[in-house]
């Protein structure tokens, strides 16, 4: 980019003083607009210079390595002074009378910034040196080009030959049309791309509405009946699912046991219940899982029975068909679920905690376990929890569990959480988008609210919700993970919570992206879009929610396995690390949603760089006298790559070229040089297996290897890099061999010369350029724009005025700048190598005298149009 600045003193002023007015500097280097409500961050300003300064997007421009912005007269730094509080003194004397205030201000303002000038000090240095060294080889290549046309006397005439020939050329038609210009390009966001999904060929997963599934269980209206009719039956139908575990031991049968018939103490306390504290909810939960557990990872076959008694208490009953040891409930620890990742239990506590809780808290006086020939009834007395076990004499089928309480909201409860489970009824489990064996989801559109489970129902973020406390989804994990690979997968220890009673939005991340790395790549990507109407909803900013957690755990899997979604032209962003409130803003103008910004690991692009791509000049039309210098200054710079082919060549073909890798095994290993050829690097590899078989040892780099197989090395590795330094001159083989200092001089100063040939395409000569009105843009002051993305040149603009009034030699040197820029941006290391080898080229090209005549003439044709007849 090149830009224009203001000659004007005053001008200048009034830019700084705008600058301060709407604009403060942050720590990270990046504007924040304070007042401004129009959609480019500057306006124009008044002013009848035609080269007043007007400054484009200072939020993403200043204070970054590739947009240090570079102008065709000096650097333009006085956007970054005043951002710092360093305003330099250019002619202030005529106006700091009127400028009193603001110069208070001003010192208001450098007080207050004197910490970030100093941790930002360094930072800046180095990007005016940056910059400094660009402007020096851009001075230096506008000198060179108009030395070329510079002739002396002897070759006149030679050149009267050549201007026929360009005046016809500049006779001769744009082959682009000036007014379609590409798109600036942006990152690709593909190339890396295992696979490549093509959005609008993604079908969504489907599902039956609730609606439309029959006979579910609506607990709501359950608690309803209760209410009204003072009680509630539930049998839940015995189904296919049903599996109930059978102990062989559930009967006592004419077992000697002690204390049979007897009241014993137990080793709880009934403070131990009362501290524990569990909700309602919790305790009902825990009594359902044992049921859940025992028929095989369903509530399907379960009866409950809830009835309002006289005195106003519930007598509650759930029984089971599952069968099991009396000894299960008497001990801590006792129990047979933890080998079973499907069941919700695991610990060997529950049925004992949740009976101590009960009586500890006053809900019930006694609780009573059936099944088989006995019963085990627990009660307290002197802070104690005791039990009796009886045998009876009629055995029961399966099992149950049965008390009275006083606490409606506990009977309540136990309605709702025969929905916290699975079974055939719940809705929860009905017509879900995704099914699997292990996991499960339904994603659920506006404003509705699901619930999630980990084997069964939990809350979020311990938010004392149990029922429709999350948005947008029903999220099923219906396994336990194993620790190992949980590991292994998220980075992170598996959760140990053995109150088991809610998730966090880690958790749901990390198992979502634990059960959705069993996933196809199909099923992965499917789910993401399932949720596309759901994304604009979601917090742009840390804050987390079930979906947000979600989807960056099914984002990080579809990452992980290199997966790109192709969105098209869809008017979608992603937030990215420059984007801030002007970006959103001007986005949304233009009809952008944006999204979090996890999703650029899709595909989605960022948000600042569609931003940029959207600041595209408005193309003029060129008049006749444009087209023909348009049409001179392509010609120039075919003249300067024929050049440099010309020079390539001989290089090429130099007998005397020779590489001398005199330099120490850490110093090759240093510079890289292993990654620059296929070659090369097998032969590195080659050595160090040698190596490794030789001495059975650990070699994990060139530098480890022995000095006898090193010196070896050195021999074959020369002819290989002169092959490859002489097929081309590679810009990554010659960083490597800077990197090693001992290399030999002859070589350095021969690499230096011939080190970029490659940087000017024949397809970049004939790129089309395109003209634009910068007096008519209110957030420009560039006088050529290049459009590159990826490493290529897609073409420049160039403002009209400068195309008009600037001399030859400055819009060549600014075509070859801005093709330049498919290096780097203006004020970049690498912007600036690719102007220092165009000038090193020029300066000893191998056919500089009729590179001489040809720009020559060309300056001759050029200098005539508009003057006279071409």
């Amino acid at each position: 980019m090149e830009v224009s600045k203001s000659n004007s003193d005053e001008n200048y002023v009034k830019q700084i003083l705008m600058f301060k007015k709407d604009y403060s500097y942050s720590p990270s280097g990046v504007t924040t607009p304070l007042n401004n409500s129009d959609k480019d961050a500057f306006q124009k300003v008044p002013d009848n210079s035609e080269k007043t300064v007007i400054y484009d997007k200072p939020e993403s421009k200043w204070l970054t390595k590739e947009n240090i912005i570079v102008g065709s007269t000096g650097l333009a730094l006085a956007a970054t002074a005043a951002a710092v509080g360093i305003i330099r003194g250019k002619g202030l004397s005529k106006t700091i009378k009127g400028l009193e205030g603001a110069v208070e201000e001003g010192r208001r303002l450098v007080s207050n910034l004197e910490g970030t000038v100093a941790d930002n000090q360094k930072v800046i240095q180095g990007l005016q040196n940056a910059a400094n060294d660009s402007q020096r080889v851009i001075e230096e290549l506008r000198s060179k080009i108009s030395r070329l046309t510079e002739l002396p006397d002897d070759m006149q005439k030679a050149k009267e030959f050549l201007i026929s020939k360009y005046r016809k050329i500049a006779g001769e038609a744009l082959s682009y049309d000036p007014l379609t210009p590409p798109s600036k390009k942006t990152d690709d966001y593909f190339g890396w791309a295992r696979k490549i999904f093509k959005a609008d060929e993604i079908s969504p997963f489907t599902r039956k509405s609730v609606s439309e599934v029959s006979d579910v269980l609506d607990t709501s209206k359950l608690r309803a009946e209760l209410s009204s009719k003072g009680s509630v039956e539930i049998a839940l139908p015995s189904t296919s699912k049903v599996k109930p575990v059978i102990s062989s031991e559930a009967s006592i049968g004419n077992r000697s046991i002690e204390n049979l018939g007897n009241t014993v103490n137990t080793d709880f306390k009934l403070a131990y219940g009362k501290r524990t504290g569990w909700s309602e909810e919790k305790i009902a939960r825990d009594i359902m899982q044992n049921f859940y557990d025992g028929h095989g990872n369903t509530l399907d076959g379960v009866k409950i029975s809830v009835k309002k008694l006289p005195d106003g208490q519930f007598s509650i009953k759930i029984q089971g068909n599952a069968t099991f040891d009396y000894e299960n409930l008497q001990f801590m620890g006792s129990g047979t679920k933890l080998e079973n990742p499907y069941n919700a239990g695991g610990f060997g506590e529950g049925a004992k905690v949740l009976v101590a809780n009960l009586l500890g808290k006053g809900d019930a006086k006694a609780v009573k376990y059936s099944c088989a020939d006995w019963t085990l009834t627990f009660d307290g007395a002197n802070g104690i929890m005791r039990r009796t076990l009886k045998k009876v004499q009629t055995p029961i089928e399966g099992n149950s569990i049965e008390f009275t309480t006083s606490n409606k909201k506990l009977a309540d409860a136990v309605l709702d959480s025969v929905n916290y489970f699975e079974h055939s009824k719940n809705p929860d489990f009905q017509g879900l988008h995704f099914d699997s064996k292990d996991f499960g989801f339904r994603f659920l559109e506006g404003k509705n609210k699901g619930n999630i489970y980990l084997t069964q129902r939990f809350e979020v973020e311990k938010a004392g919700n149990w029922n429709n406390g999350v948005d947008n989804l029903d999220l099923i994990f219906k396994r336990k993970p194993d620790p190992k690979r949980f590991k292994e997968i998220t980075g992170c220890d598996l959760p140990a919570d053995r109150d088991r009673q809610c998730l966090t939005f880690d958790d749901i991340k990390n198992y979502t992206r634990y059960f959705a790395s069993d996933m196809s790549d199909e099923d992965l990507v499917k789910a993401l879009m399932t949720t596309r109407s759901g994304w604009s909803n979601l917090p742009v900013d840390k804050t987390q929610t079930a979906l947000s957690s979600f989807l960056q755990g099914i984002i990080e899997e579809i990452e992980k396995r290199s997966l790109k979604i192709d969105f098209g032209n869809t008017k979608i962003a992603a937030m990215d690390y420059s984007t801030n409130e002007t970006v959103i803003r001007s986005l949304n103008e233009y009809g952008y949603e944006i999204f979090p910004d996890y999703f650029k690991n899709t595909g989605i692009k960022g948000a600042s760089k569609i931003f940029d791509n959207l600041s595209v000049h408005k193309a003029l039309a060129p008049t006749a006298d444009e087209v023909k210098k348009l049409k001179l200054l392509e010609q120039g710079v075919q003249i300067i790559k024929d050049d440099m082919d010309i020079a390539f060549a001989k290089h090429r073909e130099n007998p005397v070229f020779r590489f001398i890798p005199d330099v120490s095994k850490r110093n090759l290993y240093n510079s890289g040089i292993e990654g620059t050829d296929k070659e090369i690097k097998a032969l590195f590899e080659r050595y160090i297996k040698q190596e490794q078989s030789q001495g059975n040892k650990l070699i994990f780099g060139i530098d480890q290897i022995s000095d006898e197989s090193f010196a070896k090395l050195k021999q074959e590795l020369e002819p290989l890099i002169c092959k490859r330094l002489k097929a081309g001159a590679d810009d990554k083989l010659v960083n490597a061999l800077y990197e090693m200092k001992e290399i030999d001089k002859r070589t350095r100063e021969y690499l230096s010369t011939y080190k970029s040939f490659n940087l000017i395409k024949d397809t970049d000569v004939k790129k089309p350029r395109f003209i634009f009105d910068r007096t008519k843009e209110t957030a420009t002051n560039t006088l050529g724009e290049a459009i590159t993305g990826s490493g290529e040149y897609f073409g420049h603009w160039v403002d009209r005025t400068y195309l008009k009034d600037a001399d030859f030699s400055n819009l060549l040197a600014t075509w070859l700048h801005e093709i330049s820029h498919k290096r780097g941006g203006d004020g970049s290391s690498e912007f600036t190598y690719a102007l220092t080898d165009l000038v090193q080229v020029l300066v000893s090209p191998g056919s500089s005298k009729d590179t001489k005549i040809k720009l020559a003439a060309l300056e001759e044709v050029f200098n005539s149009i508009g003057k006279t007849a071409v």
